[in-house]
């Protein structure tokens, strides 16, 4: 009787092993493809810098953007940059990358022709 429940105990470990692989194996792959369509998104998202400062540079003015919003866009992206690299997440380093380049050519453009 005791060998009997030492083996029905064996199957159900192995079977829970293979479910817990088989979940595992799945989240990875969520993840996976969750990091990808974030990627997509924030680069979508952060797009708004370029508009601007190629709205900027081809018009030639800056008379309608705030210095002051810019120059809190900036520090906030400067903080999430490193606090993306400190946690080494490829999505916020990637959002806050683009976003801090897009904001600094805003700023660039703010100071040449606002």
């Amino acid at each position: 009787m005791l060998t009997i429940r030492y083996l029905t105990s064996a199957i159900k470990h192995d079977t829970i092993m293979i479910i817990a692989t088989s979940k595992s194996a799945i989240m990875k792959k969520s993840i996976i493809t969750l990091e990808n369509y974030m990627s997509l998104i924030v680069t979508l998202g952060q797009s708004m810098h370029y508009v601007q400062a190629w709205k900027i540079f081809s018009t030639k003015s800056a008379a309608d953007v705030s210095m002051t919003a810019y120059i809190i866009c900036i520090t906030l992206l400067t903080h999430w940059l490193g606090y993306g690299m400190l946690i080494r997440n490829k999505v916020l380093i990637l959002a806050e990358g683009l976003g801090l380049i897009g904001a600094l050519l805003v700023m660039v453009g703010i100071l040449l022709y606002g």
